[in-house]
């Protein structure tokens, strides 16, 4: 029998291999069709929003392990909607248990009847908090069309780090949509905030619970789709390189072909291997788990771009043409390079952390 996991990889492949084919994924790059409100109905009819909320929630109570699943299938597919951010959401809101907002907010989640925006990345640009009001410009955040509901960083008045939730509906509230290379999504905005009352601000231990789980989430999801994306970039590439002739032969025969693929092929399973251990160390309860899953993303997000590179380099002359995908495959693993921290920064942000327990302390 199948289990949850299968299940739920089957409900999402089969709707996917429907919905985002070849011609109906470059119709909504070109603005002549829905397909990311599309997969937002089949979403919240399919389960697939409330697959981690609590079950007292309307959820189905599952943890971690489903966001690889969902988001490896929308990277394959270069499914446009940023379900990355709805996830990431839910798992912050969750961190905090705070009974009363995730009794109001996580079934309205759970129903897709708020789209929410998340942080994309640490800086809080010039976003303030006085006197219980936000005032300033938002950095990055990365959501769906629509989005009501936002996710902001801010700094509180005595200095410290703070993510505040606002309605985005409200007069002081403006969103400001920012160009993004990937036109799969284009959803990366901005908040400015005059004087705006937050629904709710999380500071202290709180912040602390809603930004491990931000990023946990957020990063297992991103470097999930790069995955994806990497394997379909390098299926699209040996199929064509069976195609094309040279010499009389497929080019897929010649030695040198075989061997630039079967690199790509190495390390993105290293960089799978590497996703799934630390997987299996945030499901566990390790202590390290954040910093094992932003090295995992590093190396998932290097790895796919590569294959995405080689891709464009492998195909040839055509690699650089609106007819073949290979552009697709690049502009997705470049933007998922720069979202919730870059390679570099992941790096330098786990060794931080694993080196933090051997320094000598202040006499």
């Amino acid at each position: 029998m199948l289990d949850i996991k299968e299940e739920f990889r089957d409900s999402i492949a089969s709707v996917l291999k429907a919905e985002c084919d070849n011609l109906s994924l470059r119709a909504h790059v070109d603005g002549e069709n829905d397909l990311d409100l599309s997969l937002w109905q089949h979403a919240t009819q399919l389960g697939w929003l409330s697959v981690m909320i609590k079950e007292e929630f309307d959820g189905l109570g599952q943890d971690f392990s489903m966001i690889p699943v969902f988001h490896r299938e929308f990277g394959h597919y270069l499914a446009p909607g940023d379900f990355i951010s709805i996830h990431t959401f839910i798992a912050m809101l969750q961190a905090i248990n705070d009974a009363d907002f995730s009794k109001q907010y996580l079934p309205e989640l759970a129903a897709g009847h708020i789209k929410p925006l998340v942080p994309v990345t640490d800086d809080h640009i010039a976003l303030e908090l006085k006197n219980g009001l936000l005032q300033g410009i938002s950095g990055p955040l990365l959501g769906p069309a629509g989005a009501s509901i936002a996710a902001v960083r801010a700094t509180a008045e005595n200095g410290d780090p703070t993510i505040a939730i606002v309605n985005t509906k409200t007069p002081g509230c403006a969103i400001k949509a920012m160009p993004v290379l990937d036109q799969t999504r284009r959803r990366l905005c901005t908040a400015a905030c005059s004087e705006e009352q937050p629904l709710i601000v999380l500071q202290d231990d709180l912040f602390t619970r809603a930004n491990s789980a931000l990023h946990t989430s957020a990063r297992l999801a991103t470097a999930s789709d790069s995955i994806g994306v990497g394997y379909r970039a390098l299926q699209s590439t040996v199929a064509y390189l069976s195609e094309r002739q040279q010499f009389g032969q497929p080019i897929a025969a010649f030695q040198a072909i075989q061997h630039r693929c079967a690199n790509i092929a190495k390390n993105l399973k290293l960089a799978e291997c590497q996703l799934a251990a630390a997987l299996a160390q945030l499901i566990n309860g390790d202590d390290d788990n954040e910093a094992w899953i932003a090295l995992a993303k590093a190396e998932c997000d290097e790895a796919s771009t590569q294959a995405a590179a080689e891709s464009i380099q492998l195909h040839g002359g055509v690699g650089f043409t609106w007819e073949y995908d290979c552009h697709f495959f690049l502009h997705r693993t470049r933007l998922n390079e720069q979202l919730f921290g870059s390679p570099n920064n992941l790096r330098g942000e786990a060794l931080e952390s694993f080196t933090s327990d051997f320094r000598p302390t202040s006499q």
